[in-house]
């Protein structure tokens, strides 16, 4: 019995082993092999179910509440910003995902950087990340990292841009 090839949102379906496999495809959730035939109910219950699924892994994470002046609580101010919604869509995931692994580098004693009062921050720091990257991304960094503290500066989180005379 032939199958004939559906259309459904996130769905690939292909020929193998002689008869059509279909499998549930996005960004956030495990691919998987949908489970009975197109239009059972066996089918349209795991269809569902990875479409619930994948909506929860598709929404924006929103980082938790962080203590005023610290790297992260100017972190999340920033991505919620007109400075940083002004940037490209791909330029704002690029310096999201820059930003975020910033918060995370661990200083010295093993904490995340983070949790850090902003105003504590010296260009030996910023140095200090920056060496532990690439060559290739160290311009993107220092560049994402510089428009974070230029917004920083303008609402009044730091009097300094320690960034100034860092080049790579």
């Amino acid at each position: 019995m032939a199958l004939m090839r559906i259309k459904l949102p996130f769905v690939n379906s292909y020929w193998r082993y002689g008869r059509w496999h279909y499998q549930f495809r996005r960004k956030g959730v495990k691919k998987t092999t949908l489970k009975g035939r197109p239009g059972s109910a066996n089918f349209v219950k795991h269809y569902a179910e990875l479409l619930v699924q994948s909506e929860e892994a598709a929404k924006p994470v929103v980082r938790g509440q962080f203590k005023p002046g610290t790297i992260n609580a100017v972190i999340n101010r920033y991505v919620r910003s007109d400075d940083f919604k002004a940037l490209a869509p791909t330029t704002q995931a690029a310096r999201r995902r820059i930003l975020d692994h910033f918060a995370d580098f661990k200083i010295p004693s093993g904490r995340p950087y983070g949790g850090n009062q902003l105003r504590t921050m010296l260009e030996e720091h910023v140095t200090a990340v920056l060496e532990a990257k690439p060559a290739t991304s160290k311009r993107d960094w220092l560049k994402a990292i510089r428009h974070w503290l230029r917004y920083a500066k303008s609402i009044g989180e730091v009097d300094v841009d320690v960034t100034v005379g860092i080049t790579t």
